[in-house]
Protein backbone atom coordinates (compact mmCIF):
# COMPACT_ATOMS: atom_id res chain seq x y z
CA UNK A 1 0.00 0.00 0.00
CA UNK A 2 0.83 3.65 -1.01
CA UNK A 3 1.86 6.06 1.83
CA UNK A 4 1.59 9.88 1.70
CA UNK A 5 4.29 11.73 3.07
CA UNK A 6 2.84 11.48 6.67
CA UNK A 7 2.11 8.05 6.20
CA UNK A 8 -1.65 7.76 5.34
CA UNK A 9 -2.86 5.96 2.34
CA UNK A 10 -5.25 7.52 0.03
CA UNK A 11 -7.78 4.91 0.67
CA UNK A 12 -7.62 6.04 5.02
CA UNK A 13 -7.77 9.58 3.60
CA UNK A 14 -10.90 8.84 1.77
CA UNK A 15 -12.32 6.96 4.70
CA UNK A 16 -11.53 9.81 7.60
CA UNK A 17 -13.62 12.41 4.42
CA UNK A 18 -16.08 10.31 4.55
CA UNK A 19 -16.69 9.71 8.12
CA UNK A 20 -16.36 13.90 8.57
CA UNK A 21 -18.77 14.25 6.08
CA UNK A 22 -21.71 11.99 7.50
CA UNK A 23 -20.82 13.52 11.20
CA UNK A 24 -21.34 16.96 9.28
CA UNK A 25 -24.08 16.12 7.86
CA UNK A 26 -25.82 14.61 10.89
CA UNK A 27 -24.89 17.83 13.16
CA UNK A 28 -26.64 19.81 10.12
CA UNK A 29 -29.81 17.70 10.20
CA UNK A 30 -29.89 17.78 14.05
CA UNK A 31 -29.57 21.68 13.59
CA UNK A 32 -32.05 22.31 11.26
CA UNK A 33 -34.79 19.75 12.41
CA UNK A 34 -34.38 21.86 16.08
CA UNK A 35 -35.05 25.31 13.96
CA UNK A 36 -37.46 23.88 12.48
CA UNK A 37 -39.42 22.73 15.21
CA UNK A 38 -38.60 26.07 17.18
CA UNK A 39 -40.10 27.98 14.55
CA UNK A 40 -43.32 25.59 14.11
CA UNK A 41 -43.72 26.46 18.24
CA UNK A 42 -43.49 30.30 18.01
CA UNK A 43 -45.83 30.25 14.46
CA UNK A 44 -48.11 28.01 17.17
CA UNK A 45 -48.00 30.48 19.73
CA UNK A 46 -48.06 33.65 17.95
CA UNK A 47 -51.79 31.93 16.00
CA UNK A 48 -52.68 30.92 19.56
CA UNK A 49 -52.18 34.67 20.73
CA UNK A 50 -54.41 35.86 18.06
CA UNK A 51 -57.64 34.38 18.93
CA UNK A 52 -60.77 35.81 20.38
CA UNK A 53 -61.18 33.79 24.33
CA UNK A 54 -64.12 31.85 24.21
CA UNK A 55 -65.72 34.14 27.21
CA UNK A 56 -66.03 37.86 27.00
CA UNK A 57 -68.02 38.52 30.08
CA UNK A 58 -64.88 40.37 31.43
CA UNK A 59 -64.92 42.82 28.04
CA UNK A 60 -66.21 46.19 28.23
CA UNK A 61 -69.63 47.35 26.80
CA UNK A 62 -69.91 49.21 23.55
CA UNK A 63 -71.46 51.76 25.44
CA UNK A 64 -68.20 52.24 28.13
CA UNK A 65 -66.32 51.89 24.74
CA UNK A 66 -67.36 54.65 23.44
CA UNK A 67 -67.81 57.14 26.09
CA UNK A 68 -63.96 56.46 26.20
CA UNK A 69 -63.61 57.15 22.67
CA UNK A 70 -65.61 60.87 22.96
CA UNK A 71 -63.92 61.34 26.16
CA UNK A 72 -61.63 64.39 24.87
CA UNK A 73 -64.60 65.49 21.87
CA UNK A 74 -68.17 64.73 22.19
CA UNK A 75 -68.65 65.50 18.27
CA UNK A 76 -66.38 62.86 17.11
CA UNK A 77 -68.63 59.96 15.19
CA UNK A 78 -67.24 56.51 15.16
CA UNK A 79 -66.42 54.60 12.15
CA UNK A 80 -66.59 50.91 13.45
CA UNK A 81 -65.08 48.68 16.12
CA UNK A 82 -62.77 46.28 15.87
CA UNK A 83 -62.33 43.46 19.14
CA UNK A 84 -59.15 41.66 18.77
CA UNK A 85 -56.24 40.54 20.53
CA UNK A 86 -52.51 42.08 19.88
CA UNK A 87 -49.56 40.71 21.49
CA UNK A 88 -51.50 38.35 23.81
CA UNK A 89 -53.63 41.66 24.58
CA UNK A 90 -57.59 41.67 24.18
CA UNK A 91 -58.26 45.42 22.76
CA UNK A 92 -60.35 47.42 21.00
CA UNK A 93 -59.46 49.20 17.79
CA UNK A 94 -61.58 52.45 17.43
CA UNK A 95 -62.00 54.17 14.03
CA UNK A 96 -63.18 57.37 14.92
CA UNK A 97 -64.27 60.15 12.31
CA UNK A 98 -61.96 62.30 12.84
CA UNK A 99 -59.40 60.28 10.71
CA UNK A 100 -57.74 58.52 14.09
CA UNK A 101 -57.13 55.32 15.74
CA UNK A 102 -57.45 54.80 18.97
CA UNK A 103 -56.46 51.29 20.66
CA UNK A 104 -57.43 50.68 24.01
CA UNK A 105 -57.14 47.74 26.25
CA UNK A 106 -60.54 45.90 26.24
CA UNK A 107 -60.86 44.91 29.71
CA UNK A 108 -59.39 48.36 31.42
CA UNK A 109 -59.79 50.78 29.00
CA UNK A 110 -56.34 52.02 28.91
CA UNK A 111 -55.12 54.06 26.07
CA UNK A 112 -52.58 51.70 24.43
CA UNK A 113 -52.24 53.85 20.92
CA UNK A 114 -53.57 56.73 18.73
CA UNK A 115 -52.79 56.56 15.23
CA UNK A 116 -53.65 57.59 11.95
CA UNK A 117 -56.36 55.50 10.31
CA UNK A 118 -56.12 54.48 7.34
CA UNK A 119 -59.75 53.25 7.15
CA UNK A 120 -61.70 54.79 4.37
CA UNK A 121 -65.33 53.72 5.38
CA UNK A 122 -67.37 56.80 5.53
CA UNK A 123 -70.49 54.78 7.58
CA UNK A 124 -70.46 55.66 11.20
CA UNK A 125 -71.84 54.06 14.10
CA UNK A 126 -75.25 55.35 15.67
CA UNK A 127 -75.00 57.70 18.27
CA UNK A 128 -75.94 55.62 21.09
CA UNK A 129 -74.01 52.23 20.88
CA UNK A 130 -76.90 50.56 23.14
CA UNK A 131 -77.45 47.04 22.07
CA UNK A 132 -79.60 44.23 23.31
CA UNK A 133 -77.27 41.31 22.40
CA UNK A 134 -73.96 41.68 23.85
CA UNK A 135 -70.55 40.97 22.59
CA UNK A 136 -70.56 37.49 24.36
CA UNK A 137 -73.93 36.24 23.05
CA UNK A 138 -73.20 37.49 19.64
CA UNK A 139 -69.76 35.55 20.22
CA UNK A 140 -72.07 32.19 20.82
CA UNK A 141 -74.14 32.76 18.12
CA UNK A 142 -71.85 33.10 15.71
CA UNK A 143 -69.79 30.17 16.73
CA UNK A 144 -72.90 27.77 16.75
CA UNK A 145 -72.94 28.60 13.26
CA UNK A 146 -69.39 26.98 12.94
CA UNK A 147 -68.45 25.18 15.33
CA UNK A 148 -64.77 24.09 16.85
CA UNK A 149 -63.28 27.00 14.83
CA UNK A 150 -61.11 29.82 16.97
CA UNK A 151 -62.18 33.31 16.44
CA UNK A 152 -59.78 35.58 15.29
CA UNK A 153 -61.76 38.83 15.67
CA UNK A 154 -65.47 41.03 15.93
CA UNK A 155 -65.59 43.81 14.06
CA UNK A 156 -68.86 46.30 15.08
CA UNK A 157 -70.20 47.96 11.83
CA UNK A 158 -73.23 48.77 10.64
CA UNK A 159 -74.89 47.56 7.43
CA UNK A 160 -78.11 49.11 5.50
CA UNK A 161 -78.38 51.13 9.20
CA UNK A 162 -78.28 47.93 10.73
CA UNK A 163 -75.68 47.61 13.56
CA UNK A 164 -74.21 44.10 13.33
CA UNK A 165 -71.42 41.95 14.85
CA UNK A 166 -68.88 40.81 12.05
CA UNK A 167 -67.51 37.56 13.82
CA UNK A 168 -64.49 36.58 11.36
CA UNK A 169 -62.76 33.07 12.49
CA UNK A 170 -59.09 32.20 11.85
CA UNK A 171 -59.97 29.94 8.64
CA UNK A 172 -61.70 33.28 6.91
CA UNK A 173 -65.49 32.44 7.42
CA UNK A 174 -67.37 34.75 8.63
CA UNK A 175 -70.93 35.11 10.65
CA UNK A 176 -72.81 38.43 10.91
CA UNK A 177 -75.23 38.79 13.90
CA UNK A 178 -77.92 41.94 14.48
CA UNK A 179 -76.86 43.41 17.82
CA UNK A 180 -80.29 44.07 18.28
CA UNK A 181 -81.77 41.48 18.02
CA UNK A 182 -79.10 38.30 17.50
CA UNK A 183 -80.69 36.90 14.17
CA UNK A 184 -78.49 35.89 11.90
CA UNK A 185 -77.38 38.57 9.07
CA UNK A 186 -75.10 36.60 6.80
CA UNK A 187 -72.86 33.68 6.60
CA UNK A 188 -69.90 33.52 4.90
CA UNK A 189 -68.20 29.52 4.62
CA UNK A 190 -64.10 29.19 4.47
CA UNK A 191 -64.36 28.51 0.70
CA UNK A 192 -66.25 32.24 0.20
CA UNK A 193 -70.05 30.29 -0.06
CA UNK A 194 -72.55 32.17 1.28
CA UNK A 195 -75.74 31.85 3.30
CA UNK A 196 -79.14 33.85 2.20
CA UNK A 197 -78.66 37.18 3.69
CA UNK A 198 -81.97 37.79 6.59
CA UNK A 199 -82.57 40.88 4.57
CA UNK A 200 -83.26 38.56 1.69
CA UNK A 201 -85.72 36.31 3.83
CA UNK A 202 -86.99 39.31 4.61
CA UNK A 203 -88.61 39.75 1.42
CA UNK A 204 -89.39 35.82 0.96
CA UNK A 205 -92.69 34.92 1.25
CA UNK A 206 -91.77 31.07 0.75
CA UNK A 207 -88.91 30.28 3.21
CA UNK A 208 -88.82 26.62 2.28
CA UNK A 209 -89.99 27.27 -1.34
CA UNK A 210 -92.44 24.60 -1.47
CA UNK A 211 -95.14 26.71 -3.25
CA UNK A 212 -96.89 27.58 -0.33
CA UNK A 213 -96.82 31.26 1.58
CA UNK A 214 -95.48 31.72 4.83
CA UNK A 215 -98.91 32.47 5.68
CA UNK A 216 -100.97 29.15 4.49
CA UNK A 217 -97.82 27.45 5.28
CA UNK A 218 -97.77 25.35 8.64
CA UNK A 219 -94.47 24.87 8.41
CA UNK A 220 -92.60 27.80 6.92
CA UNK A 221 -89.07 26.33 7.30
CA UNK A 222 -90.08 22.62 6.13
CA UNK A 223 -88.51 20.79 9.10
CA UNK A 224 -91.10 18.60 9.66
CA UNK A 225 -92.39 20.59 12.35
CA UNK A 226 -95.50 22.55 12.37
CA UNK A 227 -94.91 26.34 13.23
CA UNK A 228 -96.82 26.28 16.63
CA UNK A 229 -94.38 23.30 17.80
CA UNK A 230 -91.31 24.65 16.48
CA UNK A 231 -88.59 26.45 18.16
CA UNK A 232 -87.46 28.08 15.27
CA UNK A 233 -90.02 29.19 12.52
CA UNK A 234 -87.92 31.09 10.85
CA UNK A 235 -84.94 29.08 10.50
CA UNK A 236 -83.30 32.08 11.64
CA UNK A 237 -81.04 30.23 14.15
CA UNK A 238 -82.37 31.98 16.54
CA UNK A 239 -85.15 29.74 19.00
CA UNK A 240 -88.68 32.09 19.06
CA UNK A 241 -88.48 32.49 22.80
CA UNK A 242 -85.68 34.90 21.96
CA UNK A 243 -85.85 35.85 18.46
CA UNK A 244 -88.03 39.26 18.72
CA UNK A 245 -89.10 38.80 15.28
CA UNK A 246 -90.14 35.02 14.99
CA UNK A 247 -91.32 35.46 10.95
CA UNK A 248 -88.99 37.73 9.77
CA UNK A 249 -91.71 40.03 8.54
CA UNK A 250 -89.04 42.87 9.88
CA UNK A 251 -91.42 43.67 12.53
CA UNK A 252 -90.82 42.76 16.21
CA UNK A 253 -93.27 40.26 17.46
CA UNK A 254 -94.69 42.80 19.98
CA UNK A 255 -95.79 44.81 17.81
CA UNK A 256 -96.83 42.25 15.14
CA UNK A 257 -100.26 42.41 14.19
CA UNK A 258 -100.05 39.43 11.71
CA UNK A 259 -103.09 37.57 10.90
CA UNK A 260 -104.34 38.56 14.45
CA UNK A 261 -101.11 38.66 16.07
CA UNK A 262 -99.98 35.81 14.77
CA UNK A 263 -96.56 36.43 15.05
CA UNK A 264 -95.15 33.31 13.64
CA UNK A 265 -97.06 32.95 11.07
CA UNK A 266 -98.35 29.40 12.59
CA UNK A 267 -102.38 30.61 12.38
CA UNK A 268 -102.53 29.68 15.97
CA UNK A 269 -101.84 33.44 16.91
CA UNK A 270 -99.59 34.68 19.62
Amino acid sequence: MKLNSKGFSHVELVIVAVVLGLIGGAGYYVYNKNNTSNSEVVQSETAETKVLPANLDEVLSLEKVEEIAKKDDATISIKGIELKTEDGVLVFVIHLSNGKELTINAVTGSQIALSNDDNEDDDTLPASLTTKVSLTSALAIATKQHPDVAVEKIEIETEDGILVYRVKFVDEALVEVDANNGSIMEVKTKDGKEVKKRSERRNDDDHDDDGKENRQDEDDDNDGRQDNQDDDDDQDEVEDTEDEDDDNDDVDDDEDEDSGEDDDNSGSGN
